[in-house]
């Protein structure tokens, strides 16, 4: 294959695709077409090939085979072929059609180079791109291993081509390139977020999949009035639309960028609401230890978003709305949206346990309709965990005594809940970690008044007569507190 016919022919059809389509670029107040240039990526054509006034191709140097090290060299030699340079053109053409505006078009014509004339390299690409895109978050030995293992097995797996292969590779992971609109990010090859681009392509997911470009348009409407813009019909519709079409970490990545704080602490409530309806006052297993990405696509935007002013009224509103609902659910927004608050953190702190008073009074026994009986720790988050001084804590244990004599008084046919929760809240139990069995929590223990004391004593000496009632797995717990509080 002629090297100076084949190089034209790059440069043609690469800078066609370029001209051809253009992309939207939503951070900006109207939409703007943006055209790319040849700096950069691939180096060849401009170290080795230029364009004159006629359009022609001028070679800066006559000995192409000189210039192994350059990546439009090791390119063309891998190519070999018409045949194969014809299919890795075509191949990018259909794919841009697809990715155009999303990822970088050189990235995608020397994958496609790699996927026609060896194959084998996505595939070892495939098992090792997780490593290599954290490649510079490593310590400097670990790096080398990771080279050279990676290294080791394109060589036994692409000889005789292997020499070819890798500065591509190099080129590819390594090379700094910003892409779509003023964002900044890198995508198909270095970098996985908001979307795996590669992952996708491999998959032969992209042409089905929805695009950056798709949530950012998605986004640009929701900058709006809301209702009228966007195509699900309404702002409640959009909200439930981006949760089940995990759209928040689109949202997360460029919101900051395009909406005003306000539209996003609108679409911050909407989602809590989607989050209350769909899971109700029961069973809620968005806890501490599983969450959906959208949840925590939230928590970033809000806590990420230029402000002018506090959000403290927000988040009281936002808190009193859930804990009505699903106490598990309100510790979970406390615990991760207060850092949000600022300066306002103590009176966040007072406020709310303020407000779980007078809802618990207001309530009575109806008050446990509020708790999911599938997780055990409600009350030990609420009481131990948000006293701490980063929670907005000031007087240590300030709620225990009004919240265990609430508990003591109404624990009649709630037994399921009153035990695993008092327990929890009073009795320490560390040995599923680090094989220390379970001990009295005495920086809360010390805080209990003889009166509760004595109302542990009387309800827990009745309940131990009914073993039905009792959970198996807090038993020692309940054993260890009955002890303790008899002791007087």
């Amino acid at each position: 294959m002629d090297v100076y016919k084949a190089i034209y022919i790059i440069d043609l059809v690469l800078s066609g695709l370029r001209t051809d389509f253009d992309y939207i670029d939503v951070t900006d107040s109207e939409q703007r077409s943006k055209q790319y240039d040849m700096k950069g990526r691939l180096p060849g054509l401009n170290r080795l090939a230029s364009r004159n006034s006629d359009g022609s191709v001028h070679l800066y140097s006559s000995t192409l085979s000189s210039s192994l090290d350059d990546s439009l060299a090791n390119i063309v030699y891998l190519i070999s072929n018409p045949r194969n340079l014809k299919l890795v053109l075509n191949q990018t053409k259909n794919n841009w059609h697809y990715l155009h505006g999303e990822i970088d078009l050189e990235d995608l014509f020397m994958l496609n180079v790699l996927e026609v004339c060896v194959p084998k390299t996505i595939l070892i690409l495939k098992r090792y791109i997780s490593e290599l895109r954290r490649i510079h978050q490593l310590e400097a030995g670990r790096q080398d291993n990771l080279k050279e293992r990676f290294e080791k097995e394109i060589e036994k797996e692409c000889q005789p081509l292997n020499s070819y292969v890798l500065p591509i590779i190099k080129d590819l992971m390594e090379y700094d390139v910003d892409f779509v609109s003023s964002q900044g990010e890198k995508q198909l090859i270095r970098s996985s977020w908001p979307r795996d681009y590669f992952q996708l392509y491999i998959d032969k997911k992209h042409q089905t999949e929805k695009s950056d470009q798709y949530w950012l348009e998605f986004i640009r409407k929701m900058k709006g009035a809301g209702a009228n813009e966007i195509s699900s019909g309404n702002f409640d519709d959009a909200i439930s639309y981006l949760i089940l079409e995990d759209g928040f970490p689109f949202i997360e990545c460029f919101g900051l960028k395009v909406l005003q704080f306000e539209r996003i602490l609108d679409i911050a409530s909407k989602s809590m609401d989607f989050y209350l309806d769909k899971h109700g006052n029961r069973n809620f297993i968005e806890t501490f230890s599983f969450r959906p990405k959208s949840f925590f696509s939230l928590v970033h935007l809000v806590e990420n978003a230029k402000r002018d002013s506090s959000i403290l009224d927000w988040f009281l509103s936002e808190y009193k709305k859930i804990v009505n609902k699903n106490f598990a659910f309100a510790n979970d927004f406390y615990y991760w949206f207060s850092s949000s608050v600022g300066n306002d953190i103590r009176q966040a702190r007072e406020e709310t346990s303020k407000y779980v008073k007078e809802l618990f009074e207001i309530l009575g026994d109806s008050a446990f309709d509020i708790f999911d009986p599938d997780w055990n720790y409600i009350s030990s988050h609420f009481i131990v965990l948000f006293d701490q001084s980063k929670y907005g804590g000031v007087e240590e244990f300030s709620n225990l005594n009004w919240y265990l004599e609430f508990f003591l008084d109404n624990y009649q046919g709630k037994e399921n809940i009153v035990i695993p929760q008092i327990t929890t809240l009073l009795v320490e139990d560390e040995s599923d970690f680090h094989g220390t069995p379970v001990r009295i929590r005495n920086n809360a223990w010390k805080f209990v008044t003889d009166k509760n004391r004595k109302k542990i004593v009387d309800v827990f000496s009745v309940i131990k007569k009914c073993p039905s009632l009792l959970l198996e797995f807090n038993s020692e717990q309940f054993e260890l507190l009955l002890k303790e509080a008899s002791r007087g």
